[in-house]
């Protein structure tokens, strides 16, 4: 292969590798809070909010009944 190619296919290898810690750092940093609420403290957001808990149980349900429906009318 042409040795421009190669170059040109190893800077755009880094750049890509760059953007991609990059953008890792900037939604890790983002979203810390997100992440402490739902993963470490998730007993204090169903105290200050129960209606999360409810709405996510519902929408577990829920899908898992279509799931289910989609299984069952496959079969037949």
């Amino acid at each position: 292969m042409d040795p421009k190619i190669i170059a040109a296919m190893e800077l755009l290898n880094a750049a890509a590798k760059e953007k991609k810690e990059e953008m890792q750092k900037m939604i890790s940093e983002k979203y810390d809070y997100l992440k402490e609420t739902l993963v470490e403290n998730p007993k204090d957001l169903v105290k200050e909010n129960p209606w999360w808990a409810a709405g996510g149980l519902a929408l577990s349900v829920l899908t898992a009944g279509i799931v289910f429906f989609l299984l069952q009318s496959q079969r037949k």
